[in-house]
């Protein structure tokens, strides 16, 4: 079970409620299930409750090789529902690396605006992550088409260094995002121009004998709003602290970080709650 609060300096907020569960069927089938309800709000608009649940079954067909597909559906609080889907293949060719691309039907509603028009996102996307020694490496590209006639596309990487031990580490690397929207209906949602962010990357990582153990993470860069505009000054940081008592899990993190929106890049803070048990 986890819990996250957002705030953004444009007023758009919500809080998320997800459960997820995880069991194995067997020793090569397994089962996901996640279910969240978001509550959007923004002074002087209209709020919106959205409830999404999505249940995978994921098929480990040989060692490298896995398949997963799922069914959900999205109730946006009105009387409107879709449906969602996800397949997806992964390849593990060796104990630190870690491939996979699918196809799937998502919901999107980043704020209280953007959730009335009901709007999902189909299409193709593909994801890897690389840990050879004390190097990271890891992606996310996607290509999908949104329910109302718009075509989003995003690319994101990041490679880290760390230095140290498990005990006490330190990071130095670099990060870039990019995104656009090829129309704009003006449904709430940053578009049509691009966004892209440069940003270099260091923290920390420490531990704590077994029970606790904490990541800190600052990246400081230049961001660009619009195609051709610019580049100007950004920043995030990441707070993340897990304690284990047991069987149980604890997580209590924040973070701060820039949420494209149509006339911007609004600064944006969050807070996450996890809450863990494992059988």
């Amino acid at each position: 079970m986890d819990t996250d609060y957002v705030s953004d300096s444009d007023g758009n907020h919500f809080w998320r409620a997800s459960q997820r569960f995880d069991y194995e069927l067997t020793p090569n089938i397994s089962n996901h299930l996640e279910v969240e309800e978001r509550w959007l709000r923004h002074p002087g608009r209209a709020s919106a409750n959205v409830a999404a649940g999505l249940d995978e079954v994921h098929f480990h067909v040989a060692r490298p090789v896995s398949l997963s597909a799922g069914g959900g559906g999205v109730d946006f609080g009105d009387g409107s529902s879709r449906s969602l889907y996800s397949g997806a293949l992964g390849l593990h060719p060796a104990r630190q690396a870690w491939l996979e691309a699918g196809f799937s039907r998502t919901p999107f509603y980043p704020d209280a605006h953007a959730a009335q028009y009901h709007l999902t996102m189909e299409g193709w996307h593909a994801a890897f992550d690389w840990q050879p020694g004390s190097w990271r490496a890891s992606g996310w590209w996607a290509k999908q088409h949104l329910s109302d006639g718009n075509l989003a596309q995003r690319e994101d990487a990041e490679v880290l260094r760390w230095l140290g031990s498990p005990r006490f580490a330190i990071a130095a690397g670099y990060r870039y995002t990019h995104y656009d929207f090829k129309e704009d209906p003006h449904h709430g949602y940053f578009s049509p121009d691009e966004y892209q962010s440069q940003l270099g990357v260091t923290g920390l990582s420490f531990k704590i004998r077994r029970s606790f153990s904490a990541e800190y993470m600052v990246r400081l860069g230049a961001q660009s709003l619009a195609r051709g505009s610019p580049y100007q000054f950004a920043s995030e940081v990441s707070l993340r602290n897990k304690a284990v008592i047991g069987k149980w899990e604890f997580s209590v993190d924040y973070f701060y970080f820039h949420q494209a929106q149509p006339s911007g890049a609004f600064s944006s803070q969050a807070g996450r709650l996890v809450v863990a048990y494992r059988f």
